[in-house]
């Protein structure tokens, strides 16, 4: 933490970048005028800076290479003057201004690089039940990454709405690199409420989706960026989904509700669309037959499901033969990876 500055005068932090490089949070007074080039460049620990009411111009360069800032609070209702970008490349960072000014700071050149610029009160970031959101709008919050290191994994259901310190925010979007590379991800429900996803929220993502929304949310061809999976969409919209951007990344795209894998007599199944589904895998009662035949179609819970394709089975298996049915249309690469003794597979004239 910094804070200070002589009445009307310069800021006296000019080598802040080399004297307090741990420094994580810095403020402005409102005796503050001015600030000086370059004041924190290559300061990569700054993670908040604050800016009094009273600041006129900031030089150049001010936060270059500044890797680790996320949020500016500029509380003057005229944007402080500079001849280049406040924050010269790094586009990740919010920046908060007095109620009613967002549109001149968009509008000032020096200013308008900000990844997102609010006219609201600050708020910290904050986590309720293990998922971090940011302010996005006045009574609007986004799902944002944890940090650096942590990941998120597991399942996780999103909410309509959260509170904090007594506010009850609705969340609105899954922002930048929100569940970037998240390698543990089983699952995200995405609720009604979220009508944006920002680009490589969920890139490099093995995953399965429930998107809960009938009008697809806006995204770009960057938000499912290397993404692989199931999606499941609310039922009689698979048009648009699959017809608008950024949403064809998935392997399968599914209108219907989701259910989770099955076993039948031994074999697992996965749902890869209505009232289709493909094999996934075996359990162990399996695992000492030399042969198997597939069945063309297994029951669950009363509803019938046509087998249309194989993913794989267990490495632990030891079938000598498979014999595939006439609906299989597609064998996933690697299906029966590993399976020393398969000597034969016998398929039918769909493939």
């Amino acid at each position: 933490y910094a804070s200070g500055g002589p009445a009307g005068g310069y800021s006296p932090f000019a080598s802040i970048s080399r004297e307090f490089s741990p420094i994580k949070y810095v403020e402005f007074t409102d005796s503050v005028t001015s600030i000086p080039s370059r004041l924190f460049e290559r300061c990569t620990t700054i993670e908040k800076v604050f800016i009094g009411q009273n600041v006129t111009s900031i030089a150049d360069n001010l936060f270059r290479y500044c890797t680790a800032l996320k949020v500016v609070v500029c509380k003057t209702v005229t944007p402080p003057s500079s001849r280049r970008s406040i924050i010269n490349g790094n586009n990740s960072v919010t920046l908060y201004v007095p109620e009613g000014t967002a549109e001149a700071y968009q509008a000032t050149k020096s200013w308008k690089d900000f990844y997102r610029i609010l006219d609201v009160e600050y708020v910290p970031d904050f986590i309720i039940d293990g998922v971090k959101y940011s302010l996005v709008a006045k009574g609007n919050v986004g799902v944002v990454a944890i940090n650096d290191t942590t990941k998120y994994e597991g399942n996780i259901v999103l909410p309509e709405t959260v509170s904090c310190n007594g506010t009850t925010y609705t969340v609105t979007v899954i922002c930048n690199g929100a569940f970037n590379d998240c390698q543990n991800l089983v699952s995200v429900q995405i609720p009604a409420s979220v009508s944006l996803i920002e680009d490589y929220a969920f890139q490099n993502c093995s995953i399965m989706v429930d998107c809960e929304a009938v009008t697809p949310p806006v995204c770009s061809e960057k938000s499912f960026n290397e993404v692989s999976g199931r999606l499941f969409v609310p039922e009689g919209t698979h048009e648009l989904y699959s017809s608008a951007i950024g949403w064809s990344n998935f392997t399968y795209l599914i209108d219907c509700e989701y259910i989770p894998d099955f076993n039948v007599d031994g074999i697992v199944y996965t749902l890869i669309g209505r009232n289709k589904v493909a094999v996934s895998g075996c359990d162990e009662s399996l695992h000492h037959l030399k042969h198997i035949s597939l069945p063309e179609t297994v029951e669950y819970k009363g509803v019938v499901y046509q087998l249309t394709e194989i993913i794989g089975m267990s490495i632990q298996a030891t079938f000598e033969t498979i014999d595939i049915p006439n609906a299989v249309t597609a064998i996933r690469p690697y299906a029966f990876s590993h399976h020393e003794e398969l000597k034969s597979i016998i398929l039918p004239d769909s493939l």
